[in-house]
């Protein structure tokens, strides 16, 4: 079993990494929680973090979320290989 949470969030902040670079300071907010904001240094610090909420609040055991963060690592990797690719320009065509 493998935390569901751990590969969307693992692939979504593999993503912004790749493409942007991992060293980014960004904070998240939620609208069911007004006033909670969370601050990162760094897109893979807030995928770490969802691992650390997933086996505090008993979800799920450690490596069910280091498999998840992984498998999300792993797509991520292959969408930013294979899809997320430069556009030709005009003058290339």
């Amino acid at each position: 079993m493998l935390s569901f949470h751990s590969v969307v969030t693992g692939a979504f902040m593999r993503v912004l990494a790749r493409v942007l670079g991992d060293n980014h300071s960004f904070t998240l907010t939620a609208p069911t929680l007004p006033g909670v904001s969370r601050d990162y240094g760094s897109f893979s610090q807030a995928a770490d973090e969802v691992t650390e909420a997933r086996i505090l609040g008993g979800l799920h055991f450690r490596n069910s979320c280091n498999i998840g963060h992984e498998a999300g690592y792993a797509c991520a990797d292959y969408l930013v290989a294979n899809f997320l690719l430069p556009l030709e320009s005009e003058d290339e065509q």
